[in-house]
C-alpha cells in the first residue's frame, strides 16, 4: 500500500518490501486477531531496523481478513478464492490492520478493526468476479476498492483500513513521530 505523499516534496521516502510472507499463527480468535496483525506489522519493522539512518521513520502495516475468528489469507488458487467468497457471502467479517511507526528507536503500534458486510452473492457473480483475476492477490479473496465493492452494502469502521492502510490512524501516528502530513499539523 502506498501512502500518497508525492505531492509533498519535502518528504523524502522509499517504499521497501520485506520477504516475509504468510502467517505464523492462524487460529487466533477474538482479540487475538489484533495480536496477529500487530505481530506481522512489528515483525516487518524489525527487519529494517539495522539499515535505517538516524531520524528516518519506518512505517509498517499488515492486514488480515477474519471470518468467525479464522484468518483468510490470499487464495492459493481459483477454488480457494471461490470457497472464501462463498463463505463471506451474506455475512459480516472483520478486517484488522496492525500498524507500526518507528523513529529513533521508539515504536508506536496500533490496530484498526473494521466490520465489513457482504450481501448474498449469486454463484454466477462469484464466477464472474473470479474471471477478472482480481481476487487472487488479496487477503479474503477480494478488494473493496475494486469490483468487490459491488458486494459490500456497508461497513462499520475505516474504509481505508479495508484497503490495507488506515489513513486516519496512520496520520496520527506519523504526526506523533514528528511527520505531519498537513501543514496545519506542523
Amino acid at each position: 500500500q502506498q501512502l500518497q505523499l508525492r505531492s509533498k516534496p519535502r518528504l523524502d521516502y522509499r517504499i521497501l518490501a520485506t520477504s516475509r510472507g504468510g502467517y505464523h499463527l492462524l487460529d487466533y480468535v477474538g482479540a487475538g486477531l489484533r495480536v496477529d496483525a500487530v505481530y506481522e506489522a512489528g515483525g516487518r519493522i524489525n527487519s529494517f531496523m539495522l539499515y535505517t539512518p538516524d531520524g528516518a521513520v519506518i512505517l509498517s502495516a499488515d492486514t488480515v481478513v477474519a471470518l468467525d475468528g479464522v484468518i483468510l489469507g490470499k487464495p492459493r488458487d481459483r477454488a480457494g478464492a471461490r470457497d472464501m467468497l462463498t463463505a463471506l457471502s451474506g455475512r459480516s467479517h472483520h478486517v484488522l490492520t496492525g500498524v507500526t511507526v518507528l523513529r529513533d528507536g521508539r515504536a508506536e503500534t496500533g490496530c484498526e478493526e473494521t466490520e465489513v458486510f457482504f450481501r448474498t452473492l449469486l454463484p454466477g457473480e462469484i464466477e464472474a468476479y473470479l474471471a477478472t483475476g482480481e481476487p487472487m492477490d488479496k487477503a479474503g479473496a477480494y478488494g473493496i476498492q475494486g469490483l468487490a465493492g459491488l458486494f459490500v452494502p456497508r461497513i462499520s469502521g475505516d474504509y481505508y483500513n479495508v484497503m490495507g492502510l488506515p489513513l486516519c490512524r496512520t496520520a496520527q501516528m506519523l504526526r506523533r513521530a514528528g511527520i505531519p502530513l498537513l501543514e496545519a499539523d506542523a
